[in-house]
């Protein structure tokens, strides 16, 4: 025990010690939140164990650290927008080439000596732009022009010439162009970029560099070639070879775009991924840590140690439990010596195997005749106790001096037995277990004459309807108490149950009767009738609004508030008729409704249109509704 406690208090101070001296005051490791305001030893031991004493996995190496360390120092970087994903046009540029060098163009009438000098050729045409309609001799050397001159010039020089000249002089200001363009299209700075990003910018940067040169002299290439057909325009070219790169542009600009989004995205999880960078830094450190103390050796010394000790404590446990089971036997010798007593373990008994309730216990005090219970839980005196244990604790008395009653008489089938609604106070849990006491106590020794039982749990009615009867269903008869009046007197009778409830014992079918007594018809006054049953009378509106949001939603699963379904089945401006009647007189939405009877020909339209909708939409339902209520 020694050894252990000197391990336990050793390993505990140093990882204080890395806790509160070091990891909790670098900011690098560990910063504040309103969440969590603090770094002490039990945030180091749960990472410790997080990690699976896998600290390798978690180690950084020297440039790593600096990255992280130096991206927590970034701030919020602006927005950078991108830039269009769209293919350059050079494979058009490159056909319209083809076409302008290919193309045929001849003379009208050839000058052979301008056809074998392009240079001079070239020289005569700009010659023609500065001498016709201007002068009459030659501006160079002074000699006199031919009368005819200017006619064999415009043969040699005809329109369709002159048309492809201004094609290819056109086609290169476009090229010109496009190349000016590819050299202005992207400037990326890779300062506006968060420094976890410039190991992948950077290399982009240079791609973009050199595809940009290349591309721009795959241009250059073109205007040439264009340039020299001008220069001589009735000689064909053949185009040279030039190696198309639009789609290698395309590419990076799409991955220069991707980055760009990364990193506007990372503006806006800037600060978690700072906290998921200080915690990587952070594990570093305790694995760094964990390997210099050698974690790993004193837990599993730690853990020995414990181990053995264990063995130990388990043949202490073992032996309390001996005993505590003696003295719970000379308890229970020392209580059965008592005549009370024995009820008392009775009443133990079944509050312990039927509620499992094993910490509520009743015991007897003092000796017979002058015996006391007192109710104690898990050893003391209970303080406290609610209604529902109170009503348990009472009924398992009941039942045990019920069994005194039965095992003390040699006939019992003059015994009458009333049971007024145990269950009132209980959950649903304990409704079964009361029904399981009932059946195995009372009714399945079929040691009485008669037995009553009166509820007002349907789920206890229907557990209720599964106790063992000595002579099968027919001998089991089912009863309401109703509210009544009649002109002015009023009483409670003892009526049939309908078979709704006996039968199926849900709200559903019981919702269903009330609507449909109202819209059957009945001998004598209506409305005589209906003031005489005022209850059900005033209660119509609520069970039509219960009875159609559970008839909606099983039609309509898929809404929060299933009245806004009545549309679907309702046509016209019922549905209207049939909201204001459920809401209005159910909710009371306006106060003078309180001061206003029910209007009983309104009652009866919105049953009659409840009714029939159903018979129309559900014939099979409203078929098997009704034969459950009739």
């Amino acid at each position: 025990m020694k050894k252990l406690n000197s391990l336990k208090n050793d390993i505990e101070s140093k990882l204080k010690f890395k806790a509160n001296d070091e990891i909790k005051l670098d900011k690098n490791l560990f910063l504040a939140t309103s969440g969590k305001k603090t770094y002490n030893i039990r945030d180091i031991e749960a990472e410790i164990e997080s990690s699976n004493e896998n600290f390798s996995s978690y180690l950084l190496n020297p440039d790593a650290k600096e990255e992280k360390t130096r991206f927590l120092l970034e701030e919020p970087r602006p927005f950078i927008n991108l830039f269009p994903e769209q293919k350059p046009n050079f494979e058009r540029y490159y056909q319209e080439t083809i076409n302008l060098l290919s193309k045929e163009i001849k003379p009208n009438e050839q000058i052979t000596i301008l056809i074998n000098d392009s240079l001079l050729q070239e020289w005569v045409r700009h010659g023609i732009d500065n001498h016709k309609g201007k002068h009459e001799k030659c501006a160079f050397c002074g000699g006199t022009l031919p009368s005819d001159i200017w006619t064999k010039l415009d043969a040699h020089f005809n329109k369709e010439s002159e048309e492809l000249r201004a094609g290819i002089e056109k086609l290169i200001t476009t090229i010109t162009n496009a190349v000016e363009r590819i050299n202005n299209f992207i400037f990326i700075n890779k300062e506006n970029y968060y420094s976890n990003l410039h190991k992948i910018i950077a290399p982009l940067i240079d791609k973009w560099e050199k595809a940009r040169n290349k591309y721009s002299e795959s241009l250059q290439s073109l205007i040439s070639q264009l340039n020299t057909r001008k220069q001589n325009i009735f000689e064909t070219i053949k185009t040279n070879e030039i190696e198309n790169i639009s789609e290698e542009i395309l590419g990076l600009i799409v991955e220069i775009n991707k980055v760009a989004k990364d990193n506007n995205t990372k503006a806006s999880t800037l600060i978690n991924d700072q906290h998921h960078t200080r915690y990587e830094l952070r594990m570093s450190e305790i694995a760094r840590f964990a390997i210099d103390i050698d974690f790993i050796k004193k837990s599993n010394n730690i853990d020995s140690l414990e181990a053995s000790n264990q063995v130990v404590y388990r043949e202490i446990i073992a032996k309390r439990e001996e005993v505590k089971q003696l003295v719970e036997k000379k308890e229970s010798l020392e209580s059965q010596a008592k005549d009370e007593t024995k009820g008392a373990e009775l009443v133990n008994q079944h509050i312990s195997d039927f509620f499992g309730h094993g910490e509520l216990r009743l015991v007897a005090e003092g000796e017979s005749p002058n015996i006391k219970f007192k109710i104690t839980r898990e050893g003391t005196d209970a303080k406290n106790l609610s209604e529902g244990e109170c009503s348990l604790i009472s009924f398992c008395y009941f039942i045990a001096k019920l069994e005194d009653e039965i095992k003390s008489q040699e006939e019992t089938r003059n015994l009458v037995v009333y049971i007024d609604d145990p269950i009132s106070s209980l959950d649903s849990n304990h409704i079964f277990f009361m029904f399981s006491l009932i059946e195995t106590i009372i009714a399945k020794p079929n040691r009485y004459k008669q037995l009553f039982i009166s509820t007002q749990n349907l789920d206890f009615l229907k557990y209720l309807k599964r106790l063992t009867s000595p002579n099968g269903k027919g001998s089991v008869s089912h009863y309401l108490i109703e509210r009544k009046q009649k002109g002015s007197e009023k009483g409670s009778f003892l009526v049939p149950m309908p078979t709704h409830l006996k039968d199926y014992v849900t709200e559903f079918n019981y919702l269903f009767n009330e609507i449909y007594k109202v819209y059957k018809e009945v001998g004598g006054d209506k409305k005589a009738m209906i003031s005489n049953t005022y209850n059900q009378f005033y209660n119509l509106p609520n069970n039509m609004r219960k009875f159609l949001e559970c008839y909606l939603f099983y039609r309509f699963p898929n809404s929060e508030s299933p009245l806004d379904n009545l549309s679907k089945i309702f046509n016209g401006n019922t549905p209207i008729i049939i909201n204001r009647f459920i809401n209005e007189y159910s909710h009371l939405t306006y106060i003078d409704r309180g001061w206003k009877p029910i209007d009983v020909d309104e009652a009866e339209e919105c049953a009659k249109i409840v009714i029939e909708k159903i018979r129309e939409q559900d014939p099979e339902q409203f078929a098997a509704l009704l034969q459950s209520v009739t």
